[in-house]
């Protein structure tokens, strides 16, 4: 396709001009072939609320975006994914497959089950509190139940930003009493009462704002198979990765990686470069 300039279209800005609604059955119809293999007109029809017209439309789309990736079976009735297919909507997501199983014999067992955690308890008007602070970059006062320091008590924080560990919310802020940043677990705020001045600048958040890097190593000692299975694992074409993490968050990385210090010797895949 040309623009009216006669400059022949990028493939992402074909997608870009189609309508949202169209990119989206076309990214159902590339999953559809690159995991299942192949997929059949009905599988669109069942669905999207559209017409057979406008299947056969989408099909002839997707093969001029995506040129030599599906072939016809006439035997079959189908269209086929090609050894040559790559996708184009998206990058291939377990998530997004595992979508695509269909029902399955309660004898059999679910397709796949996930590992549930604890639920962590949020309240919902702390966490709006926090964020209009965050939001009007105002200071908030809290009742912050803190496991350091054995205390359960009011304190004024300037918050900036919210961070995920992977387990549990944060709320990053400056505590006016310690006149330093930190990290606030929002399970243990019981309550958030007044707003009032800022004492601090987002950016003067310096371990906020800094973004770097730590490189892991496989660790020392182990077999030829464990480090084999590690570089399949983690994609490693040798034997060590670069992680860049912002700097308030490095620790919660290492924790997950068991790479923290916990004072008792224990046997890890992966050591500090």
């Amino acid at each position: 396709m040309k623009t009216r300039t006669g400059r022949k279209r990028a493939p992402k800005e074909r997608q870009r001009a189609l309508p949202w609604s169209r990119r989206q059955r076309l990214r159902h119809l590339e999953a559809l072939a690159y995991w299942r293999g192949s997929f059949r007109r009905s599988d669109l029809l069942n669905r999207f609320d559209i017409g057979m017209q406008r299947v056969s439309d989408d099909i002839r789309e997707y093969m001029r975006q995506n040129p030599g990736a599906l072939e016809y079976d006439r035997h079959g009735k189908l269209y086929r994914a090609t050894a040559a297919m790559k996708p184009i909507f998206g990058e291939p997501e377990l998530h997004e497959a595992l979508g695509l199983l269909g029902p399955r014999s309660a004898e059999a067992g679910p397709w796949f089950d996930r590992v549930t955690l604890p639920v962590r308890q949020i309240s919902p008007i702390v966490l709006q509190s926090l964020f209009r602070a965050v939001a009007t970059q105002r200071s908030i006062h809290v009742r912050y139940a803190s496991l350091h320091s054995a205390t359960h008590r009011w304190r004024w924080i300037t918050p900036h930003a919210f961070a995920d560990d992977g387990y549990r919310w944060h709320v990053r802020a400056f505590c006016h009493e310690e006149s330093t940043f930190k990290d606030f677990v929002i399970g243990r705020i019981s309550s958030a009462a007044d707003l009032g001045e800022p004492a601090a600048k987002p950016q003067d958040d310096k371990d906020w704002n800094a973004v770097s890097s730590f490189c892991l190593r496989v660790a020392p000692g182990l077999s030829k198979a464990e480090v084999r299975a590690l570089q399949l694992d983690f994609g490693l074409k040798e034997s060590q990765m670069v992680v860049p993490i912002r700097s308030a968050l490095a620790l919660y990385a290492l924790a997950q990686l068991g790479l923290e210090e916990s004072g008792r010797p224990k046997r890890r895949r992966f050591v500090l470069a």
